[in-house]
């Protein structure tokens, strides 16, 4: 497949998939591929959460417009949480904080189906700093 796809100077997706009815996307690029999947996928995680607060709230908001247009399901993440995210880069260093009632409120009015909050738990590698609960 990815010879093929050298070969035909197109681009193949890596994704994480943790089963067949969703997907996590970590730009707004992967967001827009997954749901031009025909028949693809029934829900997508929009990841927008290593972007500073405001831009994680517009691509949000834009993502699941898109999705919805295609019957998708969305979930999306104010807020983050500390710890380097898989296939996310350089998101080991990048400073948590927590999802307050005004940002739950925020995300859900972008019309998600799923609210991913962050409060207080961390995952992945902690960069140089270290673990810091929130």
């Amino acid at each position: 497949m990815l010879k093929a796809a050298r070969h035909g100077g197109y681009a193949v997706p890596g994704m994480c998939c943790y089963n067949l009815e969703s997907i996590v996307a970590t730009t707004p690029e992967l967001v827009r591929c997954a749901a031009d999947f025909e028949d693809g996928f029934d829900s997508i995680m929009c990841g927008m959460s290593h972007y500073e607060r405001e831009e994680n709230l517009r691509l949000t908001k834009e993502l699941v417009a898109y999705c919805h247009n295609r019957e998708i399901a969305t979930e999306a993440e104010p807020g983050r949480i500390e710890g380097g995210e898989d296939g996310v880069a350089e998101t080991a260093d990048l400073e948590g904080g927590s999802t307050t009632p005004g940002d739950a409120e925020e995300f859900v009015a972008t019309g998600i189906e799923i609210l991913a909050p962050a409060f207080g738990n961390v995952h992945g590698q902690y960069g140089p700093h270290g673990t810091r609960l929130l």
